[in-house]
């Protein structure tokens, strides 16, 4: 997720240099990460589940 976050997330821009101060990529960022940390529990929950 490091990866991609600063190569695609924040890229610097011509306003914003520096990628990692570059404030609209945070958004972006937080809503992919999000829905990827959603898709991980509910992937491993649903397999451990028939094993109760």
């Amino acid at each position: 997720m490091t990866i991609v976050t600063f190569g695609y997330f924040l890229q610097p821009t011509p306003e914003q240099p520096v990628g990692h101060l570059n404030a609209g990529g945070y958004g972006v960022y937080a809503w992919v990460a999000a829905a990827i940390m959603m898709v991980s529990v509910l992937i491993s929950s649903f397999g451990t589940q028939k094993k109760y």
